[in-house]
């Protein structure tokens, strides 16, 4: 029982690295996408 419970904890701090590695992916992705936006493009007009 206690080998099955210290395996469950390895495992479970396995899924907190890889939850925390794809927040940080989506997190960068999105920044990437606000700097990227038609507002810093310098050829950017609300008439085209």
């Amino acid at each position: 029982m206690l080998a099955e419970i210290q395996r469950l904890k390895t495992e479970l701090q396995q899924i907190r690295e890889i939850v925390s590695t794809l927040f940080q992916i989506v997190v960068e992705e999105y920044e990437e996408d606000i700097e990227v936006g038609p507002e810093s493009r310098e050829d950017f007009s609300i008439y085209n």
